[in-house]
């Protein structure tokens, strides 16, 4: 009894074993060397699988080694923070796929596709996060419980409560019909009402814009709003915030004339895009906000070239808000001051989640 008791175990671990051992061969090797293949199958040209790192360690290495100096405000920034893609876009074309891993990534610059990708939310999915992402995006040392974040996050409290009254009472004066629309909390819940089911902001969200902002005529600036419009646009055309997005396939699609499986995941670079001469002619890398002067569509020629704000059902809900505070904020500094880059100011963009400038952005400030 006592042996055959102690064989059932054996088997069993044996068992457990063999299928750990498969599921590792699986995940490390089998199925992206079967991506691998799939891949190259369909015409697409990429590096080749290195099991478990892929392409993680050649591009630390170069991103690392772009950091260690700063450019000249001429130079091209593209190198600078995307300096792997730059070599594989320039190696193998447009289209290329690297290896983030053990999961094969889809380099995508055509408009038609990037519309695609961003029409088929469900389907092009965005990746999941590993779970301290929304927390570390969100500012850890604003989670530290010292003296002052306590009593920060007390009255971000107290003005929570007052902001969520007026939008409560504002919200069921709209479904009486008896509502301003054409004040800055009517403009929001008015947008808001538009959105898709499941892209519309919720009450928080409302309040954090409400509290991030002062009431301002929109008269008042509208002189000057349109040249801003032009010069943010641009500045968000070569600077993109995310300098590319990525979207998850969990099951076989077709894109274009593409079929891709299940288990890849899609880069559309936004940074790249918004660079390419073959979209934005010989000056794309060139500051000319004078492009937009009759609007994204037509500075696109209508198609999905410009995305900072990503496109379709799911593009930002804040942008035109985002963009408003920025007029506004410009607009009461331009009546005060003058301003110009510092001389000790070094051209250093680079990535931290977003695009930021990596020893900061030093202006010198005249009262006018």
């Amino acid at each position: 009894m006592e042996i055959s008791v102690a064989l059932v175990i054996v088997s069993v671990a044996i068992v457990l074993v063999c299928w750990w051992t498969w599921r590792t061969l699986m995940w490390i090797w089998f199925k992206p060397k079967m991506l691998e293949g799939y891949l190259r199958r369909q015409g697409l040209s990429g590096t080749p699988y290195t099991p478990l790192i892929g392409d993680l360690k050649k591009n630390f290495s170069m991103t690392m080694e772009a950091r260690s100096k700063p450019i000249k405000l001429t130079d091209d920034v593209s190198t600078r923070v995307l300096p792997y893609p730059v070599k594989m876009l320039n190696t193998h074309g447009r289209t290329f796929f690297t290896w983030l891993g053990t999961t094969p990534t889809i380099n995508i610059m055509d408009p038609e596709k990037i519309k695609e990708v961003f029409n088929n939310v469900y389907d092009f999915q965005k990746p999941h996060t590993f779970p301290l992402a929304n927390v570390i995006a969100s500012g850890l040392v604003a989670y530290l419980p010292t003296k002052d974040n306590r009593r920060m996050k007390a009255a971000c409290g107290e003005i929570h409560v007052i902001l969520k009254g007026i939008i409560n009472k504002r919200l069921k004066a709209r479904e009486a019909g008896d509502a301003p629309s054409d004040d800055l909390l009517g403009i929001l819940l008015e947008s808001n009402s538009g959105q898709a089911k499941g892209n519309e902001m919720s009450i928080e969200d409302v309040m954090e814009e409400l509290t991030s902002v002062r009431l301002l005529c929109y008269d008042d600036f509208a002189e000057c709003f349109q040249q801003m419009t032009m010069i943010l646009y641009e500045v968000l055309r070569l600077y993109p915030p995310l300098t590319q997005m990525t979207r998850a396939i969990h099951k076989e699609m077709k894109l274009g004339d593409l079929t891709l499986p299940g288990g890849v995941q899609i880069s559309l670079p936004t940074l790249l895009v918004h660079r390419d001469t073959q979209l934005w002619g010989s000056d794309a890398a060139e500051f000319k906000p004078e492009r937009f002067k009759e609007g994204v569509s037509k500075a696109t020629k209508g198609q999905v070239s410009f995305f900072p704000f990503a496109w379709g059902p799911r593009i930002c809900i804040g942008q035109n808000f985002g963009l408003l505070e920025a007029k506004m904020a410009l607009s009461l500094i331009l009546q005060r001051f003058s301003f110009e880059l510092s001389p000790s100011y070094a051209h250093a963009p680079y990535i931290v989640i977003t695009l930021h400038p990596q020893f900061g952005a030093h202006l010198i400030l005249h009262k006018i």
